[in-house]
């Protein structure tokens, strides 16, 4: 929101002190949560001085902070009418229409507001979050960065970017920003719990837990900051400590969309699905939800009801979640990417890069939801492994190499020397040695490194590639049931499922063919079956000595965090078979894109 800055309308000289006094009356009933003693002021002067948009605009905003949005979007609008080049105005109403879930409209808004001031810079952070929203990734970012160049110390820009960059998966990048926003606002509370967020999808969870704590502090009603602790606990397995957390709150009847999440997800381990479905309506139902909390609640509303067996209703409510995220997914882009990658990886590099050392990585890939959390996590149990979770740096080490090449990846690989090779085989070791110095192995369990396999061997050809298949049906239904960020624009279309599964099979092939033994290779369907033969050749393969752990993985206490966090709490269990055939009648996208005939 933008206060007024300066008066736009002078009155006749005898009123002007008098106004002026009453319009600072108002700011500062407003500034102090004071809102029906600022409206009544704002009320005053707008028919003591009807040509001062300032006026117009507060009490659009107002009316907007105490939920009558008709009022509120009514004064902005008329106070653009009436002054078309005053952006605050616009900057309002295009925030009120992106509470609104109107963003088609917010976007028009800002790049109106861009047009009337192109240094506006709190238009330019605003518009790269409805772009956001939109799913216009590569745009939005073009927006922060654009805000920050106008304002290097603009901490709402650094806190929008690294929020983006954390929903790309870029976790170092966006904990940058997040310093980077808290070093020019020490006390800005959301940047703390964003902070907070990152470190703990970044395993570290003391250092989340002390900057939820801190924006707690800072901003004691930041109901989302309450959430997350709650979600930390949970993962954690202190159920009753996040219960404990939770239900002040809910019976107070503070329900905000954050604390109806926890909720949800919490009820799913303490068998209250019902009273998660049952809270999570009523919010739908009552209250205006932000689009990516919306799709939050749907999918998390599907998981529920697929709980309580009721199939149709839990894919009704995945299908919603999906359309909110609609994302647009190139099949034809990601084939001409696959195929470049076989053409220039045609053979194995003659002259592998140098060893590093210990810890030797062990790559986990495949599918997003294939089981490689579980391959992780079995493995993790070993004394000599450390299970690292799902970690960026092969993407992250490939884009540097991209910057200093002038190629995209695989074109890269064309120009690529021997020199570079070992640089980044080195690069990546000195990151891995750093997170635990002690472990002999560390396992690296991002999914789709499947893209990397012939750049890792020729990088750090010790390293070990575990690649982990499961029925096609399941891992994409799997996928689609799973609320993705916007790294994954194939997962929110059945039929483009399919394809993208296609892709990865042919690129699988490839390596299959090209390292042979090198790759080790597992069935998801294999291991749940004859968990301990499974196991057994993982860890032969692995150069790792028999560890009956390995069979208890499930009593480990590591925090893990992917979707499949709760799954490897328990033992391996059977109702992960045939999923598919539970909603059987709303595949035929899905068969389509998969190629299967029916």
């Amino acid at each position: 929101m933008q206060l007024p800055t300066s008066a736009h309308y002078k009155p006749d000289q005898i009123m002007q002190q008098e106004i002026i006094n009453l319009k600072n009356h108002a700011v500062t009933a407003y500034n102090r949560g004071q809102l029906t003693q600022a409206k009544a002021a704002f009320e005053t002067l707008l028919r003591q001085t009807p040509g001062d948009p300032d006026i117009w605009n507060m009490l659009g905003v107002i009316y907007g902070r105490m939920g009558d949005t008709a009022k509120a979007e009514q004064y902005l609008r008329r106070t653009i009418a009436q002054f078309p080049k005053f952006g605050p105005a616009r900057g309002n109403l295009g925030l009120l229409l992106s509470q609104m879930g109107k963003l088609d409209e917010a976007e028009e808004c800002f790049r109106k507001a861009i047009t009337v001031d192109p240094k506006d810079f709190n238009a330019h952070s605003n518009l790269g979050t409805v772009l956001r929203e939109q799913g216009k990734i590569s745009e939005a970012k073009t927006s922060f960065q654009s805000a920050i160049r106008l304002n290097p110390r603009f901490a709402q820009a650094h806190n929008n970017l690294g929020t983006l960059l954390h929903e790309q998966c870029r976790t170092e990048e966006a904990i940058s920003s997040f310093r980077k926003a808290l070093k020019h606002e020490p006390r800005y509370a959301q940047a703390h719990f964003n902070l907070g967020v990152s470190l703990q999808s970044d395993g570290a969870h003391e250092q989340a837990f002390y900057h939820y704590q801190k924006a707690l502090q800072i901003a004691p009603g930041m109901l989302e900051a309450v959430a997350a602790i709650a979600q930390l606990r949970e993962k954690e397995g202190h159920y009753d400590e996040a219960v404990k957390q939770l239900k002040p709150y809910i019976e107070a009847g503070r329900v905000t969309p954050a604390i109806a999440i926890a909720f949800g997800i919490l009820s799913r381990r303490t068998n209250m699905q019902s009273d998660g479905i049952r809270l999570l309506e009523q919010l739908l139902a009552t209250h205006a939800i932000p689009p990516l909390q919306r799709q939050e609640i749907e999918f998390l509303l599907g998981d529920l009801y697929n709980d309580q067996e009721e199939y149709d209703t839990a894919f009704q409510h995945y299908h919603s979640g999906n359309k909110t995220r609609p994302q647009q997914f190139d099949s034809t882009a990601n084939q001409r990417y696959i195929d470049a990658i076989v053409e220039y990886f045609d053979r194995p590099f003659s002259e592998p890069a140098i060893e590093a050392g210990k810890p030797t990585p062990i790559f986990i890939v495949g599918m997003p939801r294939s089981g490689t959390t579980l391959i992780e996590q079995i493995l993790a149990s070993h004394p000599d492994v450390y299970g690292a979770g799902e970690l960026s740096w092969i993407g992250d080490l490939t884009r540097d190499l991209e910057s200093t090449t002038g190629h995209k990846y695989p074109y890269l690989m064309a120009q690529i020397s021997q020199q570079k090779l070992h640089e980044f085989g080195q690069k990546y070791h000195r990151k891995l040695k750093q997170l635990e110095p002690s472990a002999a192995f560390i396992c690296d369990k991002m999914p789709h490194n499947f893209l990397f396999v012939g750049l890792i061997r020729a990088a750090i050809p010790a390293a070990r590639i575990v690649h982990v298949m499961r029925n096609p049906l399941d891992v994409c239904l799997s996928i689609y049931f799973h609320n993705f960020n916007t790294n994954h624009p194939y997962s929110t279309d059945l039929f483009s499922l399919g394809q993208y599964y296609r892709q990865y099979e042919q690129l699988m092939q490839h390596w299959r063919k090209l390292y042979g033994e090198n790759l080790h290779e597992i069935q998801y369907e294999n291991l749940i079956t004859d968990q301990e033969t499974v196991s057994r050749r993982l860890l032969d393969y692995c150069g790792l000595r028999w560890n009956e752990n390995c069979l208890e993985f499930h009593t480990s206490r590591r925090i893990v965090n992917t979707p499949s966090y709760d799954q490897v709490r328990q033992p391996v269990y059977k109702s992960s078979l045939d999923r598919w055939k539970n909603y059987d009648k709303h595949l035929a996208p899905l068969k389509a894109g998969l190629g299967i005939v029916q």
